[in-house]
């Protein structure tokens, strides 16, 4: 008997566990109401219903990170929520009338499942969703996506299938909301060539995002005059023809195979960032970029891209970012940052440069807020040609062979300046003038130096 009676007393409290302990619920600044019930080692989702303390008609409910593996037909009971999350929990089954109570008021659906059990989309999902705007499936392992699988998503604008092992999209797969599909992520696939074909009847789109599938030629249609972002980045990619892409803002094409002359036709007038890392373009085609663009960010990172002239960047009048890291570039052409008097941030890291003029960053003197030369091999004599950097607020020159800085005045030269990093170079003094702007240039961002002598505004930070 006192046996049972502790058993009782251990098993009550689990059985009457209190929902307000085990989930938050909030309200956000945008009026929207959400219970958060992420990484609580649950195995099924609540019963909410039973909780008359439970608003049952909130926004969104997170489920994340838990140990869901079934969503059986009553488990959203009452429930009039528009957003469910339940990424992170390896779905093995879901009943097929799992989201009928949802049916009217779901929007947007996050689901994450065990490749290993489940290879097809769930007919859940399929049929009673009616009212859906945004639907992310990851982790299936579908292989193909079927014709009619979108048929009753009338109102879907937002498709990520990530991770579902798809080689093919079936014809007329998305014949049923290709007039209002607007943003699509198939990212961590296995799509070649071919899925240029379907994915050119999606007039609609703005985002498309290809990343991380096996596309090695991919070229643009003439239809699809909406889309400002495509990702093609690491997909062994070895041509890009690009046509009439009057709308494309971003193209990301970074980890592939482009070379300067597989990179067919005119970056387009509107794009405002292009991420070309990781390739081998060693030079811009002559009609590539036209006087007219209205590029903002370029990099270029590990390319092995030659600085031949001082006209490389001609017509980038409008550059804000130029990233040309790990290019094996060894000197910096006299004027050649003149057509580019809007930079402010420029990355020349991991190149083993020659000893910097004092007229290397002539045209934009004015303009730049952030350069960073880390492991760039430069020695105390290239120091002076930072000295015109009158607007400079970051600057970074870790790993360099620097031994002295020179002149004693050159931080204070810079009145904007905010962080300064000297890690890892052979500094044995610490000037004592600095601008009363700077934040961050603690002991800890100057160890590797062999410091004899540190000044007193330094110790005092």
């Amino acid at each position: 008997m006192p046996l049972q009676i502790l058993f009782i007393f251990l098993l009550t409290p689990t059985l009457a566990l209190n929902l307000l302990d085990l989930c938050q619920s909030g309200i956000r600044d945008d009026g929207s109401s959400y219970v958060h019930c992420a990484r609580k080692s649950l195995s099924e989702i609540p019963d909410f219903s039973s909780h008359r303390l439970f608003n049952l008609a909130f926004d969104e409910l997170i489920l994340s990170d838990n140990a869901i593996t079934h969503i059986h037909a009553n488990a959203f009971q009452s429930l009039r929520i528009k957003r469910l999350i339940m990424s992170g929990n390896r779905l093995k089954s879901i009943d097929k009338n799992a989201f009928r109570e949802l049916e009217n008021y779901l929007e947007q659906l996050t689901l994450e499942f065990d490749s290993s059990i489940v290879d097809t989309i769930p007919e859940a999902i399929k049929t009673n969703l009616a009212n859906i705007r945004s639907l992310t499936l990851t982790g299936l392992n579908l292989r193909i996506l079927s014709i009619n699988t979108f048929e009753q998503m009338k109102k879907l604008e937002i498709l990520s299938l990530k991770s579902c092992n798809l080689q093919a999209i079936e014809n007329n797969a998305f014949q049923s909301i290709e007039k209002q599909l607007r943003h699509l992520y198939l990212d961590h696939n296995q799509f070649d060539n071919r899925i240029s074909l379907v994915i050119n009847h999606l007039i609609t789109l703005e985002t498309l995002s290809l990343s991380h599938n096996r596309i090695n030629q991919y070229e643009t249609n003439v239809n699809n005059k909406n889309l400002r972002y495509l990702d093609l980045s690491y997909n062994g990619l070895m041509k890009l023809t690009i046509t009439n892409m009057t709308s494309l803002q971003i193209l990301n094409v970074q980890n592939n195979l482009l070379t300067s002359e597989n990179i067919n036709g005119l970056i387009p007038n509107q794009l405002k960032e292009l991420i070309l890392d990781f390739n081998s373009i060693r030079i811009f085609n002559k009609n590539l970029i036209t006087p007219n663009n209205s590029l903002e960010t370029l990099s270029l990172q590990s390319n092995d891209f030659l600085l031949n002239n001082s006209n490389t960047f001609q017509h980038l009048y409008k550059l804000k970012r130029l990233n040309l890291a790990r290019n094996n570039i060894k000197t910096i052409p006299k004027g050649l940052f003149k057509f580019t008097r809007s930079l402010e941030h420029l990355n020349m890291d991991r190149n083993p440069l020659l000893p910097l003029s004092t007229d290397t960053f002539s045209g934009i003197e004015s303009s730049l807020r952030n350069i960073s030369f880390q492991s760039c091999s430069l020695t105390s004599n290239s120091l002076p040609a930072f000295a015109r950097l009158i607007n400079l607020e970051r600057l970074k020159l870790q790993s360099n062979l620097l031994t002295e800085i020179k002149p004693d005045n050159l931080f204070s030269l810079m009145s904007q300046l905010i962080a300064i990093d000297l890690q890892r170079n052979q500094l044995t003094e610490i000037p004592s003038a600095y601008p009363l702007t700077l934040r961050e240039f603690e002991l800890a961002q100057i160890h590797s130096n062999v410091i004899v002598t540190l000044n007193h505004y330094i110790i005092g930070y």
